[in-house]
């Protein structure tokens, strides 16, 4: 059996429990599933290989001695994938020998637990794997940025420097021979240039503290203000027709992290979602769901295509000709609001809509858990 190349990781907190014994599987289902965890199940090695086929779980739960594939079999066919190999693989061992625990973790299991055992240490090895998962995944995400960053400073921090470098040097070689318009001319150049330099260097140092930070408990008691208060900062013309209405409720995040959300948002709607006329026509609105308050921002502009959709929350990411219109952009605004959002346990997308564009802001309520997903 062949497993499928370049299957996704998932966010959640799926667990994969693999034995033949059904009493003993029945326990460790029972015991995750009272934590939360979102619980798989397969009776042999062949019924896990297609499992991991089909939905990828973020921690495989293997018993070592099953017959016709066994555990450490298991191992061998998930090693053989370079992508399934960040995935935690706890060893369940009630027969097998000293050298099969040697074995499996040489070949690469994240740890072992011999039967029985308790529940409670089920729980906390199984917390532990998902915490690797976590902190794995966002090493990926970095490593990932890191080059995308290296290719866009290489490119978007060459522009305003050669401005700068280029006007700077006139300015200091031909001072006498140039008249006072120009001279104003190429100190505003510079200027310019050293604005949008130190915008893309502050947008980076942003998306760099959702990373570093994760969210605590806080809340916003009037996220409506927060939004009125967003949309008069923001760089509108007098024709723009910018509204806030919807229900509003108290949110689990931090006033900061909401109004940087926003605040990129709304100049994304500034400079990508006016209509044909050049006016833009925005909504910022608000429901409260049952387990959720969803905030979402849309505009009569052009909309997005569908296979850009998905891809606009990555740092760095510009759909062709995004360039054109805001050449200052460092192309990390909408990765700033996913990840303020990520921070308390909610989400952003891009959601499809019969014309324009509108992003989905999901934020837990403050009756849930701060940092729970909502």
């Amino acid at each position: 059996m062949s497993l499928a190349s370049g299957l996704p990781r998932r966010r959640g907190e799926t667990i994969l429990v693999v034995d033949d014994e059904d009493a003993i599987r029945a326990v460790v289902v029972r015991s995750l599933e009272r934590e939360g965890l979102d619980v798989r199940e397969a009776s042999d090695g062949f019924a896990a290989l297609e499992a991991i086929e089909q939905d990828r779980p973020d921690v495989l739960l293997l018993d070592v001695a099953m017959p016709g594939l066994s555990g450490l079999e298991v191992l061998d066919r998930i090693g053989q994938r370079p992508e399934l190999t960040s995935m935690p693989v706890i060893l369940l061992t009630g027969r097998a020998t000293h050298d099969d625990l040697v074995t499996g973790m040489r070949r690469g299991a994240y740890d072992f637990l011999t039967k029985p055992f308790r529940p409670a240490e089920l729980t906390a090895r199984v917390r532990a794997a998902l915490r690797t998962v976590e902190l794995v995944g966002r090493l990926e995400r970095r490593n990932v940025e890191l080059d995308r960053f290296a290719a866009t400073a290489a490119h978007d921090l060459k522009s305003p420097l050669t401005i700068i470098r280029g006007a700077s040097q006139l300015l200091r070689t031909r001072w006498d021979r140039l008249s006072e318009d120009l001279r104003t001319e190429q100190f505003a150049s510079i200027g310019q240039a050293a604005i949008r330099a130190s915008q893309m260097i502050d947008n980076l140092l942003e998306l760099s503290r959702f990373d570093a930070h994760g969210g605590s408990s806080a809340v916003i008691p009037d996220p409506r203000g927060i939004a009125d208060a967003v949309v008069a900062a923001a760089p509108l013309r007098p024709d723009d027709d910018v509204q806030v209405d919807g229900t509003w409720a108290p949110v689990t995040a931090a006033a900061a992290d909401l109004q940087s959300a926003l605040s990129n948002l709304v100049d994304n709607a500034c400079h990508y979602g006016r209509s044909a006329d050049g006016v833009l026509h925005a909504r910022i609105t608000s429901r409260v769901d049952p387990t959720a308050v969803v905030i979402e921002v849309s505009d009569a502009g052009p909309g997005i295509a569908d296979a850009e959709r998905p891809k606009v929350f990555d740092p760095f990411y510009a759909p062709a000709g995004s360039r054109d219109v805001n050449p200052a952009s460092s192309g990390v605004g909408l990765a700033i609001v996913t990840r303020a959002a990520e921070r308390w346990g909610g989400s952003a997308e891009c959601v499809s809509a019969p014309t324009g564009t509108t992003f989905r802001l999901t934020l837990p309520p403050v009756t849930a858990e701060p940092g729970a997903a909502a």
